[in-house]
């Protein structure tokens, strides 16, 4: 297809764009950064849904955030998502222990296994996070994260993290102070701080966002 096909075929389905292009560039510029946060942290069926809620309520928002995204991407550099294990990472059935520890023919396996690296394949897939596979098996945390990620197998450090975050959260709206919060949830004060900032930081953005939202 050429040049000017391509362009007219696309012009023909400019969607109807509502607001001013200030408050989409906001709005999508925010909404694009947190999509490459979050895809790093969060479970990628949230991101998913994220996605699909957009789709269903404000078509041109995921629009818009597709090209920021793209606007964001280094044609001449590895694709960023390489880190989660290629584009079949993005996707919520995505196996990792069946799809690519299991493919003797990936690209991201060595060619010999090694001692430990069986079990932390399995531990990996069954979800467990490095600092738990490091203490079970008596490695360092490095060691860990270094063989899980020659196998394309993602880190659930994040998953743990965001169910204490949620923790910290519940009982900080409960008005306990943090020294409280360190003792209910088992943590340092320090660690505990940092989550608020977190928290504060996540809420902060999202009321930017909001108040960039396009009018009908």
């Amino acid at each position: 297809m050429d040049f000017h096909t391509e362009k007219n075929r696309d012009l023909k389905h400019v969607p109807k764009l509502t607001g001013n292009a200030p408050q989409r560039a906001q709005r999508a510029d925010a909404d694009a950064a947190q999509l490459a946060r979050d895809i790093r942290h969060y479970d990628v069926n949230q991101i998913w849904g994220r996605l699909n809620r957009w789709a269903e309520t404000s078509p041109t928002r995921l629009l818009a955030a597709a090209v920021h995204l793209a606007a964001m991407a280094q044609p001449r550099v590895p694709g960023w998502c390489d880190d989660l294990g290629g584009t079949i990472g993005l996707h919520p059935d995505y196996d990792p222990a069946r799809h690519r520890a299991a493919d003797p023919n990936t690209p991201h396996a060595p060619a010999k296994m090694g001692k430990h690296d069986q079990a932390i394949i399995d531990l990996a897939g069954k979800g467990v996070h490095d600092n738990a596979i490091a203490r079970q098996l008596g490695l360092s945390r490095r060691t860990v994260n270094r063989i899980r990620g020659a196998y394309g197998l993602p880190d659930r450090s994040h998953e743990r993290v965001a169910r204490r975050d949620a923790e910290i959260a519940k009982l900080n709206a409960a008005g306990n102070g943090p020294a409280v919060i360190a003792a209910a949830v088992g943590v340092s004060l320090s660690t505990v701080e940092r989550a608020l900032r977190r928290l504060a930081d996540a809420a902060e953005r999202d009321r930017a966002a909001e108040g960039a939202e396009p009018a009908a």
